[in-house]
């Protein structure tokens, strides 16, 4: 469905952009009439302007939904390493496990720890730690 719409967008923007070409031309085609050029320019920008409404919308739609795929693998992956680490998430894991890079994995958790009063904690090794309290553990 999703590459029948994406078609479906291709055309009707291709389409728009042939018809408003065409009606912008249509002033200086000196091979036709005053009044057909008027009307020629008219009728392909009438037609030609929707099209390429049309055609953006739908491209702006599935645009949206990308975005949202991505929010929903992101979101999914958090809630697994946060599982499967008792509430606590490092950058590195977090990047590891959906592909960001460490700068994009550590804004998304910093965004998280803000949404959900997340603590940090540093490990022997210098590393930080974000602290979720999802109740299985004690959070002094």
């Amino acid at each position: 469905m999703k590459l029948l719409t994406t078609v479906w967008a291709t055309v009707l923007l291709s389409l728009s952009v042939v018809l408003i070409g065409s009606g912008i031309y249509a002033p200086f085609n000196t091979d036709i009439s005053r009044k057909e050029r008027k009307e020629g320019a008219i009728a392909c920008l009438a037609f030609g302007v929707p099209l390429a409404a049309w055609g953006g919308w739908i491209v702006l739609g599935l645009r949206q939904d990308k975005q949202q795929q991505q929010r929903d693998r992101l979101n999914t992956a958090f809630s697994k390493l946060l599982d499967q680490g008792d509430g606590r998430i490092t950058t590195l894991a977090f990047s590891m496990e959906t592909g960001l890079s460490g700068k994009l994995a550590k804004v998304y958790l910093d965004e998280r720890a803000k949404e959900f009063d997340a603590n940090f904690d540093v490990d022997d090794q210098g590393n930080v730690n974000y602290r979720f309290y999802v109740g299985k553990f004690d959070q002094t």
